[in-house]
């Protein structure tokens, strides 16, 4: 099965979610000209291309935490509000108090899946440098 595709697409909804908070992180994206998400999401997208059979659970499951984090990891704006992209998809508002008691869980889940998948990534191109 040829995953080339389903990367492109999970590159290309992790993109819009990034996208949909609009906070510093974005503004930083859209002056570079989405230099940084090339070279965070790039490599996912590469790697359907080239992974073997064997690498197929490692990204599946990096795929799995790419979108969690661009889902989940907050943005921050000017007010010090958290601008999460989730709660623009449910709401239509993505922004949270910087007081909020469920704001710093927001951050921790978004900070794990994005430390998981750069883990996951690493090791899904050690498996495609091996094979």
């Amino acid at each position: 099965m040829d995953f080339g595709w389903l990367q492109i697409a999970v590159v290309a909804v992790a993109v819009a979610a990034r996208l949909l908070a609009g906070g510093r992180l974005h503004d930083a994206t859209v002056t570079t000209y989405g230099v940084p998400l090339v070279l965070l999401f790039g490599p996912l997208a590469l790697a359907g291309q080239h992974a073997p059979i064997l690498a197929h659970p490692v990204l599946i499951a990096a795929d799995v935490c790419v979108l969690v984090a661009a889902l989940l990891f907050p943005d921050f704006g000017e007010s010090g509000r958290y601008q999460i992209p989730l709660l623009t998809v449910l709401r239509g508002e993505p922004a949270l108090a910087s007081g909020n008691r469920i704001a710093p869980a927001f951050l921790a889940v978004g900070a794990l899946a994005l430390t998981g998948y750069l883990i996951l990534l690493a090791a899904l191109w050690i498996v495609i440098a091996l094979s």
